[in-house]
């Protein structure tokens, strides 16, 4: 017997983004349930008139209370769970319909990417596995960053769904990161050695620019991080850039020597452990020259493992991104030939920085 799939969110005024999701996924559903929070722009109208079911619900500064207030109204064999600012990019129909025939029930992972400015001002693109695709009667837990409540196995399985509330709509996006940082601090006085919320804590700090907020969150999250934990990697990598933006290059380099022989799989950091090389080097060449050729090697790092398979990384740490910045490298060390090559490979990504630099190399 066919399977049915509903589309399950949670809305307050998204009239700017709501249309596009709906639009992405209707032909992958059965249904489309939406529970708005209070909206007082079009985004009733708007999911009425892609043929949601729209109920009303007032906001108890709850994300698990409203998830599962929306699921309640699902009928539905598996719940695909979307926030408006989210659309579908790939969808495998045989493939998830392999999935919900499984004989042992899975809660699904879907592939996220979530466009953001980098430190250095660079327009790029994270991704994560994230648990959105929930057999009936599953529910959440948790006042944000909430978690399915189950103990049901995970499996990825081949949803991409593009991410770019952090990137656009400012007005809409502050008022999420003061809410969300609200929500964070009373879950962290009620549990205050729980380190993934103190790491989501940081970024939200990180995402309005209070960086020393961020900075005195993400000690913490790093100080009682275990290696064994999901975030782990995402700390560490996180913790790293955020110092380098701090320009305290002195406790980044601590942090690499301390957790390199955890990481050496990842190639998110060794990409960071490479900027941090050339900003030491800038920094004080006299004294950290001894770094020099750590810069070359890992980036050349990323390029053997590729981009990662974890919770979550950033794309073209593993790839074009790496290439470019190994190209940089041996640019500045009147290396022509290999510099052209990096840069030629890393354009076949249609990565701008990269064309940009083969054109001027090609010119001289």
């Amino acid at each position: 017997m066919k399977k049915s799939i509903a589309l399950v969110m949670i809305v307050k005024n998204e009239e700017k983004s709501l249309s596009r999701c709906l639009e992405s996924v209707k032909n992958h559903v059965d249904d489309m349930i939406i529970l708005d929070t209070g909206s007082k722009d079009r985004t009733i109208d708007i999911a009425h008139s892609h043929g949601a079911r729209v109920y009303q619900w007032e906001w108890q500064d709850d994300f698990s209370k409203a998830r599962n207030e929306s699921l309640k109204y699902s009928k539905c064999d598996f719940n695909l769970v979307l926030d408006a600012d989210e659309y579908i990019l790939k969808w495998d129909n045989e493939a998830i319909k392999d999935f919900m025939n499984m004989d042992k029930p899975h809660i699904g992972d879907i592939k996220i990417l979530s466009s953001f400015k980098s430190f250095d001002g660079t327009d790029d693109i994270s991704w994560s596995h994230v648990a959105r695709f929930l057999p009936k009667g599953i529910f959440y837990k948790g006042i944000i960053h909430e978690q399915p409540d189950s103990s049901l196995p995970h499996k990825m399985i081949p949803i991409v769904v593009k991410h770019d509330g952090y990137h656009h709509h400012e007005a809409i996006e502050n008022e999420k990161n003061s809410r969300n940082i609200a929500l964070l601090t009373k879950t962290l006085e009620a549990d205050p050695q729980n380190t993934y919320y103190r790491y989501k804590l940081a970024t939200e700090y990180k995402r309005i620019n209070d960086l020393e907020s961020a900075l005195k969150h993400m000690d913490l999250a790093y100080d009682s991080v275990s290696r064994l934990s999901s975030v782990y990697t995402s700390v560490i990598v996180d913790y790293i850039y955020l110092l380098i933006e701090c320009k305290d290059y002195k406790s980044a380099l601590k942090i690499i020597e301390n957790e390199k022989m955890y990481m050496n799989k990842d190639s998110g950091f060794h990409f960071v452990s490479g900027l941090l090389y050339v900003k030491l080097i800038l920094s004080d060449v006299k004294k950290y020259i001894e770094y020099f050729n750590r810069i070359e090697d890992s980036f050349l790092k990323c390029l053997k493992i590729g981009e990662g398979s974890g919770y979550r990384g950033v794309i073209g740490t593993g790839s074009f991104a790496a290439l470019y910045n190994l190209g940089v490298f041996y640019e500045m060390t009147k290396k022509t030939d290999k510099a052209k090559e990096c840069y030629e490979k890393a354009a076949a990504y249609d990565y701008e920085p990269a064309k940009n630099r083969l054109k001027l190399i090609t010119k001289n």
